[in-house]
């Protein structure tokens, strides 16, 4: 059983009155004045799948909110540890052995390189602890007008980044 009172012509204060009824009370209005001393008089039974907002259409029924369909937030961009990054590298680089080893030799090749840029790059993949995709897309491009890294691997490994 659900009870009510209106403000301003919505539903207020609904509320269910568990069937049966506390042994303190022996009816409803009985219920009400303990639970609602001042107001108790202003409650009405009312549909039991009306909520608090319903508006009372003025009939004996009542229209419950629409509540707004929340939106769809875009999707936030991953972003990698160091040890997920090259986990992920290793294997658009072939997986296993063969991803490690090329993962290596890259590796080594930025930092023994004699280009300027490239060493910068290098120290600051020294100290990343997380990747993002924006950032490794530039330094993978970078390597590959360097090249250190071929096209088709910046692909994979761009690919292979998790969403």
């Amino acid at each position: 059983m659900k009870y009510a009172r209106t403000l301003n012509g919505r539903l207020y204060e609904v509320t269910t009155i568990e069937d049966p009824l506390p042994s303190w009370a022996p009816d409803v209005v009985t219920w009400l004045e303990k639970i609602y001393p001042n107001t108790h008089a202003q409650f009405f039974a009312v549909p039991d799948d009306n909520v608090s907002g319903a508006t009372d259409n003025g009939d004996g029924t009542y229209t419950n909110p629409t509540l707004p369909t929340p939106p769809v937030l875009p999707a936030l961009p991953a972003i990698l540890s160091s040890t997920a990054f090259q986990d992920v590298t290793e294997t658009a680089l072939g997986g296993g052995s063969t991803g490690r080893t090329r993962f290596g030799e890259i590796i080594r090749a930025m930092s023994s390189s004699a280009d300027d840029e490239v060493l910068a790059v290098s120290k600051r993949y020294d100290k990343s602890l997380t990747f993002e995709r924006a950032k490794v897309s530039a330094l993978l491009t970078l390597l590959v007008s360097k090249g250190i890294v071929q096209a088709s691997e910046r692909s994979a490994v761009l690919a292979a980044w998790p969403t």
